[in-house]
């Protein structure tokens, strides 16, 4: 099965980056591996072009390989580094480790064969750890979403409620004919209700936008109908 990996190979020392790049290529089927000798002409590649993995030679060509951890960190490129030194030391790897480096390997033995395992295994655990992130940031973003349909909610529930009681007592105020109106009182009762269901049906809308599993009636949401003044006279 073809892997379609795509691997920066940073090692000045040609026979030996051939001899690593074909243990890659035979080992993960489908990768392509681009060898650069110098470590600035990398950094210059990894700002346009998109790899699955990096692997650098602690001393490469230009730039030591923590400084080229450090300036790949400041490109802010978001891919697996493996770093492979001439000898193991645990300082320098502990520092490689910190900068970001997923793996510390020496040039021993045959140490490019294992090499593709450890470049995939890197790129792997990149990958779920990319994805658990952007799990976290989606959780986070629903988090807050529901704290703002939530906030919506109460809004709408606070606001409705006076509203509610404004438009029945004016609209009770405004039928009842044991009362002596004015003509003009009687239009600024129904036009204190005309405006408060104007800012009733407002309210509605906006619940409905923040939270479409809200339902609604004529009278607005559900969270606006506990408390209602009816207008029709009751009889004795």
């Amino acid at each position: 099965m073809s892997t379609g990996l795509r691997i920066l190979l940073v090692e000045p020392d040609l026979t030996l980056a051939a001899q690593m790049a074909r243990s890659i290529e035979d080992r993960l089927a489908g990768a392509n591996v681009e060898v650069i000798p110098h470590s600035r002409q990398a950094l210059d590649i990894l700002q346009n072009l998109r790899f699955d993995c990096v692997v650098v030679d602690q001393q490469p060509d230009g730039l030591d390989g923590l400084k080229f951890l450090e300036l790949l960190r400041q490109l802010d490129v978001d891919m697996p580094v493996i770093m492979v030194a001439n000898q193991m030391s645990e300082q320098a790897a502990s520092e490689a480790i910190n900068f970001g480096a997923a793996e510390y390997v020496v040039k021993e033995g045959s140490y490019y064969l294992i090499l593709p395992r450890l470049i995939a295994e890197a790129i792997r655990r990149h990958f779920l750890i990319r994805r658990n992130r952007e799990l976290e940031e989606r959780l986070r973003a629903s988090e807050n979403l529901s704290a703002m349909t939530m906030a919506a909610a109460t809004l709408a529930h606070e606001i409705c409620n006076p509203l509610t009681t404004i438009i029945g007592v004016s609209e009770l105020l405004s039928s009842d004919g044991t009362l002596q109106h004015t003509p003009t009182a009687r239009r600024k009762l129904k036009l204190i209700a005309s405006s408060a269901k104007r800012i009733r049906k407002s309210v509605s809308q906006l619940s409905r936008m923040s939270n479409p599993s809200i339902r609604h009636t004529e009278a607005g949401p559900l969270v606006c109908a506990d408390f209602a003044i009816s207008s029709k006279k009751t009889t004795a």
